[in-house]
């Protein structure tokens, strides 16, 4: 059997303990989330856009991504707030849609993975409110308005027809 020269003995331990380390499995915290926001909704629907659900405060931190899907040939709207933190453990958290005329559907509640899916009928160029929000100890909540095919993050401008 031959051995391996002294010098590269202690780079081969390096290695070993560098392979022991990668296989070991992530934090909860650090995964990434089990469903998509497409499977959350269901078939049909396609990811327009989405946005962080972060901590509220000079620090913050991801807690989870709110994502908006349409489905053309149905006219629906979903939304979906899926974990990024805590992936598993049931947490206290919530995900509105809110269209024209007051349409609105929300979902509340302790959720392992996400909250919704949220759904409402609406045209494809009127103004869609979302919203969505982790509680805790710092809070954490994310929104934006979707108008005529594009995000805007102040009020959407008032809707004709």
């Amino acid at each position: 059997m031959a051995l391996l020269p002294r010098s590269s003995r202690p780079t081969v331990a390096a290695l070993a303990v560098a392979a022991a380390l990668v296989a070991l499995p992530a934090p909860a915290s650090a995964r990434t989330p089990p469903y998509t926001p497409q499977q959350a909704c269901g078939p049909g629907f396609r990811l327009l856009t989405d946005s962080a659900i972060s901590t509220i405060g000079r620090v913050r931190t991801q807690r989870g991504i709110l994502a908006l899907l349409h489905n053309r040939s149905t006219g629906q709207w979903c939304a979906a707030a899926i974990k990024t933190w805590r992936i598993g453990a049931p947490t206290a958290m919530w995900v509105n849609i809110q269209g024209p005329a007051g349409r609105k559907d929300v979902d509340q509640g302790r959720f392992r993975y996400y909250a919704g899916p949220v759904k409402i009928s609406a045209k494809a160029n009127r103004c869609i409110y979302v919203s969505a929000g982790i509680p805790g100890r710092r809070g954490s909540s994310g929104w934006f308005h979707f108008h005529r095919g594009r995000q805007i993050d102040g009020p959407c401008p008032r809707d004709r027809g």
